[in-house]
């Protein structure tokens, strides 16, 4: 049964120490905790660094998914938590072509196919190569969750592939709980995919320090240090950094992809949507819940890419996404001009409540906006 537990407060310490978690975000604890100056001042220096870093660069995320004994937190790994193996031959398109092909064979034991639609890069990555390998008669099950925010952002795909061609309902209804998440349908959203492609302050660090994201990050530690304006911060990531690594670039998606990663894996009952009561929460994200990009394919690809390959110009942040989306479209304004966007921040009116973690008995932890 799907059980959301409003978590606890606490005077002293952080809450739930003792507890195993799948997901958890001990900085969100924190900035929702009414005694949040108690809290800190029992966290020893490096605890604090540890749940303080994605402050510094602006990446929701809490541990490290490749070490996770760092972590405050006591954090346990299920199968949704797939770690890269080795460097894949196979390229962005051919992976997601496959990914295409995988969903359509899974979603026929079930009635509709839900995709979440914002109109950005990831998404449209996904609905494109739908569109692209699905014959008309799967695509009737295919149900476009969208609102007004979505059809903004990109009008001209609205327009051309999903008015009138697909069946639509409103992001509003997921998001207010007024359309609960079921057993009968699959789910597929774009989480994930900012993790393997770009770091997410990009935009901040380049506007400072212009023309030296794809350069060398050994020569330019100055200036990761000068953004961070913490030379703890840039030790703790630089520590765990692999070696092929060596940009700029890779420096700051290195963080993405180790610490932003794994929040993605929840969203979707966490955020996004509320689950039926009657739901069993580990059945539907192992079965009903498809995230399309956390795939081992994507993370080979991701890990062993250099930055090059994930990033042109400044404009073509996420470039094989882009790419992708070129090939079916053929909109180069799109191509050209589209910058990262934050989807979900343009819906924050609409949300009730903050993730706060997802224990191993697949409890979902949350506090009220209103609990800051």
């Amino acid at each position: 049964m799907a059980n959301y537990i409003r978590a606890q407060q606490s005077t002293n310490n952080l809450p739930y120490l003792n507890k195993d978690w799948l997901f958890v975000d001990p900085l969100v604890i924190l900035n929702t905790s009414f005694f949040k100056e108690n809290i800190r001042k029992s966290l020893s220096k490096e605890n604090q660094l540890i749940i303080d870093l994605p402050t510094y660069v602006d990446v929701s995320g809490s541990y490290p998914r490749f070490n996770l004994n760092s972590s405050v937190y006591n954090i346990v790994r299920n199968e949704l938590n797939i770690l890269p193996t080795t460097k894949t031959n196979l390229s962005f398109a051919d992976i997601t072509d496959m990914r295409a092909n995988e969903l359509l064979l899974k979603s026929r034991d079930y009635q509709n196919i839900y995709v979440f639609f914002s109109g950005g890069i990831d998404s449209t990555t996904i609905l494109s190569a739908i569109l692209k390998n699905w014959d008309s008669k799967d695509l009737e099950r295919v149900v476009i969750v969208l609102n007004d925010n979505s059809i903004n952002e990109y009008p001209f795909f609205y327009e051309t592939y999903i008015k009138d061609k697909l069946l639509t309902v409103s992001t509003d209804t997921f998001y207010t709980g007024s359309t609960l998440l079921n057993e009968n349908n699959m789910y597929v959203t774009g989480d994930c995919g900012s993790p393997i492609m770009h770091p997410d302050n990009i935009y901040d660090y380049e506007a400072i320090y212009p023309d030296t994201y794809l350069k060398s990050w050994k020569s330019n530690k100055d200036n990761i240090i000068g953004y961070l304006a913490s030379v703890d911060a840039f030790e703790l990531i630089q520590q765990s950094l692999p070696e092929h690594l060596d940009t700029v670039f890779d420096f700051f998606w290195w963080y993405n992809f180790n610490q932003g990663y794994d929040i993605d894996l929840y969203y979707l009952i966490s955020l996004y949507g509320t689950l039926d009561p009657n739901v069993d929460t580990k059945q539907f994200l192992f079965n009903n819940q498809y995230i399309w990009f956390n795939n081992l394919n994507y993370q080979n690809w991701s890990m062993y890419s250099p930055s090059d390959m994930k990033i042109g110009k400044l404009s073509e942040v996420k470039l094989p996404m882009k790419q992708y989306i070129l090939s079916f479209t053929e909109d180069m304004d799109y191509y050209n001009n589209k910058p990262i966007e934050f989807s979900v921040s343009k819906n924050k009116k609409l949300l009730k409540r903050i993730p706060v973690g997802i224990d191993s008995e697949y409890n979902i932890y949350y506090r009220d906006i209103l609990d800051k």
